[in-house]
């Protein structure tokens, strides 16, 4: 088996760097942190301060302008990464709100956009006068993974801000990035951590890859800072339940510092799959310390033989259950898809554990998909490329195979949206089945066919009221409803559209949303449709207006609802949509 222990490699020679504490109680002084002024093209600068400690990173902007922020087009950004050319590895916070209501959102990390992450955690306050804004914000380095503040030389950051002037909107940050919302590529800024304030001998480990699959070596990246020069022992193990299959010691001098290492591992012989246990264990300065990282190995001869066979089930014209054997199929990609970006790997092998049951009771004649209330993910092979799409499916609380249910299809461009707890609040009051088909890549969005298909699909496989099937749709998911809906309006019983305009195509290129109404698509009188409009979205109330007029003159009623802030943004616009929803299962 072959092991690697070596310096982490560094970066160029960070100029600014932040102190490191072995504990902070409350929000330091600005005495205590480091300051950094952002860029921008006007002279009045933006100043930001910098300090951390074993727990959390703090860090604190200060603007000289009165800076409550009510939408997320001007929130406060930012960002973080381990290094500095990993373009998909990043983590994306956005920060906006009032000083009674300071609000937090996760916007991006690696690669996957809106993501769920509990910012519950991180401490934010702003305080605004007349003259400046002082924004306060604590972050635990446990929502920054793979990051802790001894196991690189240097972070990457980045911090944004827009200003609206006369002249224009005038963007403060740290690294010019003007793409710093998108999630792409990032433009960062070199921090050191300076530990000197550290005043007892402190290790940490992260395990930043924890799967091995037959190529890339499980990674751990060490973190180590001796007050003074000392001797060092450092012992590896990797393990297997209760038994050792290998170990490794090393002793060395080590000076006085910081010290930052990374160790790589994998097997020289097939290892069976399963979940095993790298042992790290060391001593210095009269300091012990035992860290015990889990990973992961997928054997892959057992992975093509997995695929292999469930393909072989697929071609079988026989096959009694071919939505379970996508759907197996799926929890591969799905594996796969997680191993191209920056992810750890629980899930990865979790999703080969459940494709390999799946095989397993599809072999025993047993239909592994189980129709029981909660959040699932199901598959199906489309017509138009043979490729394999993906859905999420809620089943209401009592769901039985005893009755119709009613359905309502959510269309978003962010898989987040089947996760949120207020809308299985809605469906379980309701007794409604809600399926989210997941967005496509690149621009987010599906075809037509395909959002039918995936219809089509969830029809054949559930008791469903066929008299009963809504869409709706937010955001861009919202423009994709309004052209789903109707353009087949002889499938839907009512269409719901949170914070969209009715097709892509009515916004004039180059400008903000505008619908271009008289391009608008026939509408089927009948059609119940419902519009929710946030106060703060893009499109202002004027073409709005526009919209609904084109769409009472085609002898539609829709029911038109405004609620606070951005409906594609926030989760307010749930009452509206379960009180419509209600109306049109009562008829």
């Amino acid at each position: 088996m072959a092991l690697e222990l070596f310096p982490t490699p560094s970066w160029p020679q960070p100029s600014f760097y932040i102190p490191l504490y072995s504990e902070i109680k409350k929000f330091p002084g600005k005495s205590d942190m480091a300051a950094l002024n952002l860029q921008a093209t006007e002279s009045q600068a933006a100043t930001s301060y910098w300090a951390c400690d074993n727990q959390n990173l703090f860090f604190a902007l200060e603007v000289p302008w009165p800076a409550e922020i009510q939408s997320w087009d001007d929130a406060l950004v930012f960002t973080v990464s381990h290094h500095p050319d990993s373009p998909d590895c990043f983590t994306s916070l956005g920060f906006a709100g009032t000083g009674k209501h300071p609000r937090v959102m996760c916007i991006c990390r690696n690669g996957s956009f809106l993501p769920k992450l509990d910012c519950s955690t991180i401490k934010f306050k702003l305080f605004v006068d007349t003259a400046k804004t002082l924004f306060t914000i604590t972050v635990p380095w446990s929502l920054l993974q793979p990051l802790r503040p001894l196991l690189y030389e240097a972070i990457a950051v980045n911090l944004s801000i827009p200003r609206h002037t006369p002249e224009g909107r005038i963007l403060y940050q740290l690294a010019e990035d003007k793409d710093y919302r998108s999630a792409g590529s990032r433009r960062f800024y070199h921090m050191g951590v300076d530990p000197r304030h550290f005043k007892e001998p402190c290790a940490q480990s992260y395990m930043t890859n924890n799967l091995w699959q037959g190529s890339k070596p499980v990674q751990i990246n060490l973190g180590l800072y001796n007050p003074m020069t000392c001797p060092a022992k450092l012992e590896i193990a990797i393990k297997k339940g209760d038994s050792s299959l290998e170990a490794h010691s090393s002793t060395l001098e080590l000076g006085s510092g910081g010290h930052h290492w990374t160790l790589r591992w994998s097997p020289q012989r097939p290892l069976p799959s399963g979940e095993y246990v790298l042992e790290l264990s060391g001593q210095g300065c009269g300091k012990t310390f035992v860290k015990k990282h889990p990973f992961f190995v997928i054997d892959p001869a057992e992975l093509s033989a997995l695929n292999g066979d469930l393909l072989k089930l697929e071609a079988d014209i026989n096959c009694r259950y071919p939505e379970a054997v996508h759907t197996a199929l799926g929890y591969l990609d799905w594996k796969e898809e997680r191993c191209s970006v920056c992810s750890r790997g629980e899930k990865t092998f979790q999703d080969f554990l459940m494709a390999k049951q799946m095989r397993d009771r599809l072999h025993n004649g047993v239909n592994p998909l189980e129709d029981k209330p909660g959040l699932s993910r199901r598959s199906f092979r489309r017509n138009a490329d043979e490729r394999l799409s993906t859905y999420s499916l809620y089943l209401p609380r009592g769901y039985t195979l005893q009755r119709k249910w009613p359905l309502l299809m959510l269309l978003y461009d962010s898989d987040n949206l089947a996760s949120n707890p207020e809308l299985h609040k809605l469906a379980d009051k309701l007794g409604l089945v809600l399926v989210f088909p997941h967005p496509g890549k690149g621009n987010g969005l599906l075809r037509d066919e395909d959002i039918m298909q995936n219809l089509a699909a969830t029809k054949q496989s559930l008791p469903l009221d066929w008299d009963k099937v809504f869409i709706g749709g937010v955001a861009a998911g919202g423009r994709c409803a309004f052209r789903v809906g109707l353009g087949h309006p002889e499938h839907f019983s009512g269409l719901a559209v949170i914070s969209g305009t009715p097709c892509q195509q009515f916004y004039h290129e180059g400008q903000k949303p505008h619908p271009c109404t008289a391009d608008l698509p026939l509408v089927t009188p009948m059609l119940p449709i419902l519009v929710v409009h946030g106060a703060t979205d893009e499109a202002t109330s004027q073409p709005m207006a526009e919209l609904l007029a084109a769409l009472r003159e085609q002898g539609a009623n829709p029911v038109f609802k405004e609620v606070p802030m951005s409906a594609k943004e926030d989760i307010n616009w749930v009452p509206e949509l379960y009180a419509w929803l209600k109306l049109q299962l009562n008829k």
